[in-house]
């Protein structure tokens, strides 16, 4: 048998749950070069639109802390046995499911 290996991001939240992400996701997540700059500003409030004073940030109850655990090469079948069907840009099993 043929055992591919795919490079993933790893990450876990607070709640002890953990993710698989392809390359493929990451890739479509990356921010142009030319907006990078436009995107620091929006998350430190340092722009000229800035609206610091003015709205007051409200907390979302679903949102997680993400750690990166780092990047990995990991064997295709495994990934395909850890994770839910069409979920990180992998065709997978669902072994473990989600935590």
């Amino acid at each position: 048998m043929n055992d591919m290996t795919a490079e993933v991001v790893v990450l876990n939240d607070e709640q002890g749950g953990y993710y698989l992400l392809s390359r493929d996701v990451v890739e479509q997540a990356r921010i142009p070069a030319d907006r990078q700059v436009e995107l620091q500003r929006a998350l430190t409030g340092d722009s000229e639109n800035d609206v610091s004073g003015f709205i007051t940030p409200t907390p979302i109850p679903e949102a997680r802390t993400f750690q990166v655990l780092g990047a990995f090469h990991l064997q295709t079948s495994f990934i395909k046995t850890v994770t839910p069907v069409g979920v990180a840009g992998f065709e997978g099993g669902g072994g473990l499911g989600r935590s």
